[in-house]
Formats: structure tokens, C-alpha cells, sequence
């Protein structure tokens, strides 16, 4: 399936045309974005637009495998190299010859096995748990890490060389509370696939533009999941994940900019017809815009 991105926001319009420059360069691309942004979804996008989209797309969770089988998962081993290896297995490694190689949550790996990492970063080379064969890997390197995250869950510091190392391109993904302008049609793209709920109401709608949203798009995905089980629309705040609605300033904030940009579009980007309809000067406009992209409002 064709990965399409919702992109009426400014950052998320810069993110993708950053994105298209490194498709096709061969260094290792770092993703970094808070939780439910879409960090996997943008590492498969960029794997289908590069010159190895007819290759594997695998992904390693880096928190879900245990320390003590990671090199043999990643690498794989020969037999005879324990006493369990009873057969050849192949690692997750050699799975994406010729495809994209994605490192989820990167911060998570433990720390006797970030060196091991780095050396295989930094030259695509590997051997097999038990092996004397070095082997060589062909495939887009890609790894995910939360915003500003440098320590993990169990506390452990990432290695910066290893930090520095994966991330040649840097990526980043805006938390959906700096993407409103997405909000309607990712409603409309969710909805698709619930018959049960009608349009929904603007009341609705207006609370979802305002919500701080600390669950990102995959709150609002189970927001919409969640109201189609009950048949209705239910307030985005009453919700699976932290309820942590915006402050009155954030709301209004969150509010005008929306509305500023609705304004700008329906005259089609004509700056200073959307400053007479605004009822402002058009070089108050500008500066609101700039915050705006910036991802902060002024007024």
C-alpha cells in the first residue's frame, strides 16, 4: 500500500520536501519525533521512494528483544554455535539485503551492545553468532528515536558517537498540536472506515483543533476507533491517554492560527485579501505567519 501524508500544515509540507533530498543518499537516516507521531509510518514512505523499494522492509524493535539474544536475532548464527543452534538461522540483519534496515527506539538499546552497533553503522558488515564469514550489507540504514531522548527507559546514556553516527540526515516529526491544519482531513481519513458515524459535528470538530492532542495522531486515531464503538461522537478530552487539554491561551492560539490559515486558503494564498478579510495590515499578517511556521502564534 502507498504511504500518502496529510501535509495542509507548513512543517509538515518542509518535513516531506526534506525528506524527498535524502531518499536516494545512501547515509543513515535518523527519525526522531515524540510517541505516536508516525516515526515507522515515515521510515516505510521513505523505503517505497527510494531505489530499494522492491526490497524487504524490516524493522527492529530495539526494546523488544532481550540483550542476551540481540546478536544472534540481528545477526543470525550457524549451527553448532550453542548448544541450541541446532541449524542455520538467518538474522534480521540479512532479512533486508537489498531492502531498508529500520532501527526502532535506538535509545533503547543496551549499553554493552551500542559499540557492536556502531561498527556495524559504520560499515554495513557483519558475522554471524559462531561464524569466521564476514558478510556485507546492501540496504537503506534508518533508525527512530524520541524527541529528545538521549537516555532510555532503563536509564541508560545512548552513546553519542553512536548518536552522531545515525544521525547523517536528520528527520523530524511535529507533535500534532503544531500540525491543526491537518486535523480535519486526518478526521476524514480515519473516518473511512467506520460507516456508523456521520459527519461530525463542528462542536467537535472544534474541540479537536483545540485539544493538546499528547498522544498524537495515534490518539486521534483511536479517538475516531473509539467513537465509532459507541456509535458517536465522543470529546476528544475524554480519552485512553494522558487528559491534558490545552490552557486558554494555548487554545486561542491554536484557534487563530487555524482560522488564519482557512482565510489564506480560500483566497488562494492572496495575502493581502486574507489581511482585509482578517481586518488586519498586511505586515501584521506576515508576522503571524512566521510564527505560525515557526509553530508559535503571536498576536
Amino acid at each position: 500500500m502507498l504511504i500518502e501524508w496529510i501535509q495542509n500544515s507548513t512543517v509538515m509540507r518542509d518535513l516531506l520536501r526534506l525528506s524527498e533530498k535524502v531518499i536516494h543518499s545512501k547515509g543513515p537516516i535518523l527519525i526522531q519525533g515524540e510517541a505516536g507521531t508516525g516515526k515507522t509510518l515515515l521510515a516505510q514512505y521513505i523505503h517505497q521512494r527510494s531505489s530499494l523499494p522492491e526490497g524487504t522492509f524490516v524493522r527492529i524493535d530495539c526494546a523488544s528483544i532481550p540483550e542476551t539474544l540481540f546478536e544472534s536475532e540481528l545477526f543470525g548464527y550457524i549451527k553448532g554455535a550453542f548448544s541450541d543452534a541446532i541449524d542455520n538461522k538467518m538474522g534480521l540483519v540479512e532479512a533486508a539485503q537489498g531492502g531498508s534496515l529500520f532501527f526502532h527506539h535506538i535509545e533503547e538499546l543496551p549499553k554493552m551492545l551500542q559499540p557492536k552497533i556502531l561498527r556495524f553503522f559504520e560499515t554495513l558488515e557483519y558475522r554471524p553468532v559462531g561464524s569466521p564469514e564476514l558478510k556485507k550489507l546492501n540496504t537503506r540504514l534508518m533508525v527512530s528515536i524520541n524527541t529528545n531522548l538521549t537516555q532510555n527507559s532503563k536509564g541508560t546514556v545512548l552513546n553519542d558517537e553512536l548518536f552522531y553516527r545515525v544521525s547523517v540526515f536528520n528527520l523530524r516529526l511535529p507533535p500534532l498540536n503544531q500540525r491543526v491544519e491537518d486535523i480535519p482531513d486526518l478526521i476524514k481519513l480515519f473516518k473511512r472506515h467506520y460507516s456508523n458515524l456521520n459527519e461530525i459535528p463542528e462542536s467537535r470538530l472544534l474541540e479537536a483543533l483545540i485539544f493538546s492532542w499528547p498522544g498524537n495522531v495515534r490518539q486521534l486515531k483511536n479517538w475516531i476507533e473509539r467513537s465509532a464503538a459507541f456509535g458517536e461522537w465522543l470529546s476528544p478530552s475524554n480519552n485512553e491517554v494522558e487528559n491534558k487539554p490545552l490552557s486558554l491561551q494555548e487554545a486561542v492560539s491554536n484557534f487563530k492560527s487555524t482560522y488564519i490559515l482557512s482565510v489564506l486558503n480560500m483566497v488562494g494564498g492572496n495575502q493581502t485579501q486574507a489581511a482585509k478579510i482578517l481586518k488586519i495590515n498586511r505586515t501584521h499578517l506576515i508576522k503571524l505567519l512566521k510564527f505560525i511556521n515557526q509553530g508559535k502564534e503571536k498576536t
